[in-house]
């Protein structure tokens, strides 16, 4: 039988139905299976970089002082230190560097701004202003005593010098007493606590030498005399000069004096040489002051361990003046000795003071003598200023002296040793540029021939006696730094 077209279609559209119905009742069918687009491959995120420093925005520092802003590197996402460039930019008379994780440096006279500029491979910089105030070295006044009884007498031309290897204890010996008169030759001991801030007599176990004026060298720790001390030359009382090297040692029960062994020891001592212990050589040199034939720069050395005595030949050339009562300073870094101004002697009246700034460099055979500055103009040439080195910032500091014999030159002074290690040998500067006068603040009573120490362990100088217009000091003064 022939099928008839209507009826195929009428079939085709049942099936049609009922699929419909069953998809409306049941589950769905699933969808067909097509193989999903592939994601467009992305480059993986980029690792944060970083390249700065992280600084304060204001800092104070004292006038002609040390520079350090501890100022860390910020570096990541693989940037190498050792591609990052740190430029400081600083005012006019300051010096500052990056260096060590620091700007570091030293502060001149105004306050100002130091720029720290960082440049840093494929990443983000940074540029960092910091503000540094600079102000006046704090001063503050130690307990007074009263002389005699709970402390020293007022006095000139003594030593002072801290224990090396009791950092509280400050020892004070001898000097010229104004009681009964000026000039009178004492050879007195006293202890000062530091910490504490009292004296202490000490008793002589035996006789103290009896003169005044004489240089000390003491041994430092870590030496088999440590704490010892070996005392040179010194005036008596009717201003005689002989040949004196006495070795004191101190203890618990007082100090106790002897003569000093030495062969090669030459006819007379010196007033107010130069002093000091070298550990190199473990030798004592010993440079300048009056002699009995006046004043002079004359070199010597006394050998610890063979005990003798010997002067020493300086290299040919240009030489300083013979002089005493001058500010020194044994850079013991360097190997070298600077020596500056001074009483040259030969004046009827006043102070016939140099006006000069030397170096003696002992890293040479013979040692050798530059001038670092000559100039005869400038304020500063004096005699008798209490001074001392601050060690760790490598800064020598003078108070006071006078200029005429009569009047107390004013101010605090330094001199910065690593100034003196940019130094033009070649050309001649002078003495204002490498000595800066810093303001303190507070008023220090003016003196002559009065004494300063370094206290490491406070970082302060301690300075104190001497005379003025006023007349004899019986003080302590400490200068923070």
């Amino acid at each position: 039988m022939a099928v008839r077209p209507w009826s195929l279609l009428s079939s085709t559209l049942l099936l049609a139905a009922l699929s419909a119905a069953c998809a409306g009742t049941g589950e769905p069918e699933p969808e067909p299976m097509t193989e999903p687009e592939a994601e467009p491959e992305s480059e993986p995120d980029a690792p944060p970089r970083a390249c700065g420093v992280d600084l304060p925005t204001t800092v104070s520092v004292a006038q002609r002082g040390s520079l350090a802003i501890s100022a860390p590197l910020t570096v990541e996402g693989g940037v190498r230190l050792e591609d990052v460039t740190v430029t400081v930019t600083a005012p006019d008379g300051w010096r500052a560097r990056y260096a060590d994780g620091a700007v570091q440096g030293r502060a001149g006279d105004a306050t100002g701004d130091v720029i720290v500029d960082v440049s840093c491979p494929d990443a983000d910089g940074a540029l960092a202003t910091v503000q540094v105030e600079v102000t006046p070295w704090v001063v503050s006044q130690l307990p007074v005593w009263v002389p005699g009884d709970t402390g020293p007498l007022g006095r000139e031309y003594f030593n002072m010098w801290v224990d090396p290897v009791d950092a509280d204890t400050m020892w004070l010996f001898g000097g010229f007493h104004y009681v009964p008169q000026q000039f009178t030759v004492g050879w007195d001991m006293w202890r000062y606590d530091l910490e504490g801030e009292s004296w202490t007599e000490v008793e002589a176990l035996t006789p103290a030498p009896q003169l005044a004026g004489a240089g000390l060298a003491v041994f430092p720790a870590g030496h088999d005399r440590a704490g010892e001390a070996l005392r040179y030359g010194g005036l008596t009382g009717d201003f005689g000069l002989p040949f004196s090297l006495t070795a004191l040692r101190l203890s618990e029960a007082g100090a106790t004096w002897s003569e000093a062994p030495v062969t090669g020891a030459p006819g007379a001592g010196a007033y107010q040489p130069a002093t000091f212990y070298d550990p190199a050589r473990d030798v004592v040199w010993t440079i300048g002051g009056q002699g009995a034939g006046g004043t002079h720069a004359d070199v010597a050395r006394y050998d610890v361990q063979a005990a003798t005595w010997s002067s020493v030949d300086v290299a040919f050339g240009s030489l300083p003046s013979g002089r005493t009562g001058f500010f020194w300073v044994f850079d013991e870094a360097r190997d070298r000795f600077l020596m500056a101004f001074g009483e040259q002697g030969g004046a009827a009246q006043g102070c016939h003071c140099a006006h000069d700034t030397w170096m003696l460099d002992l890293s040479v055979t013979p040692p050798r003598w530059t001038p670092l500055a000559t100039g005869a103009a400038q304020q500063i040439g004096r005699r008798n200023g209490a001074f001392a080195l601050d060690p760790v910032e490598r800064r020598l500091f003078v108070f006071g002296g006078t200029a005429d014999g009569a009047s107390t030159f004013p101010g605090l002074w330094m001199l910065d040793l690593d100034e003196v290690d940019a130094y033009d040998f070649s050309a001649a500067m002078p003495a204002d540029i490498l000595w800066h006068e810093v303001d303190i603040d507070a008023a220090i009573p003016l003196r002559s021939s009065g004494a300063m120490v370094y206290d490491a362990a406070r970082h302060r100088m301690v300075l104190g006696f001497g005379n003025g217009q006023a007349g004899v000091h019986r003080d302590l003064w400490a200068i923070d730094l």
